[in-house]
C-alpha cells in the first residue's frame, strides 16, 4: 500500500501514510518479448557492415594483384580488414548482433561451401582417395575458427 485512504473492517475511514515495501531480492521486470521478425532484423546492420566490408577486401586484394602481379585472394585480405575496422573503430552496438553471426555461422557456411565445391572438383579429378584429404581440411577449418 502506498499511502491513500484504507477502510478497516469497522467501516471507518483513515488517511493512512505507509509506504510500500521492495524485496531486494525480487527480479526485475522482464522486457517485453520481441517477435521472431524483430530478431532477424536485428541482424541486417551487421551483416550489411560484413557484407561491405568483405567487398572492400576483394576490391584491395583486386588492386594489390593489379599492382604486383602477385595473386592475392580476397578472402584473407576480407578477413584481415575486417580485424582491422573491428580494432580500429568504435563499431555501434547496433552492428554486433550481425557481425557475430557473420563471424560465426556464415563463416563455418562458407567454408562448407567452399569445402564441398573442392571436393566435387577434387573427386572428379584424383578420384575417391581425395575425399579424407577434403573431408580433413573442412572439418579443421570448422573447428578452427
Amino acid at each position: 500500500h502506498t499511502g491513500g485512504v484504507n477502510i478497516d473492517g469497522g467501516g471507518v475511514r483513515r488517511l493512512t501514510t505507509e509506504k510500500a515495501t521492495v524485496n531486494p531480492l525480487s527480479s526485475p521486470p522482464a522486457k517485453p518479448k520481441r517477435s521472431n521478425l524483430q530478431e532477424a532484423l536485428g541482424f541486417l546492420p551487421g551483416l550489411g557492415l560484413s557484407y561491405c566490408v568483405c567487398q572492400a577486401g576483394f576490391v584491395l586484394a583486386g588492386q594489390v594483384s593489379a599492382v604486383t602481379d602477385v595473386p592475392l585472394s580476397g578472402v584473407p585480405v576480407a578477413i584481415l580488414l575486417g580485424a582491422a575496422v573491428n580494432n580500429t573503430f568504435a563499431v555501434p552496438a547496433c552492428f554486433r548482433p550481425g557481425i557475430t553471426l557473420a563471424g560465426s555461422s556464415v563463416l563455418k557456411l562458407g567454408i562448407v561451401c567452399v569445402g564441398f565445391k573442392l571436393s566435387a572438383l577434387e573427386v572428379a579429378a584424383a578420384g575417391a582417395f581425395s575425399v579424407p584429404a577434403v573431408m580433413a581440411s573442412v572439418g579443421a577449418g570448422l573447428v578452427l575458427i
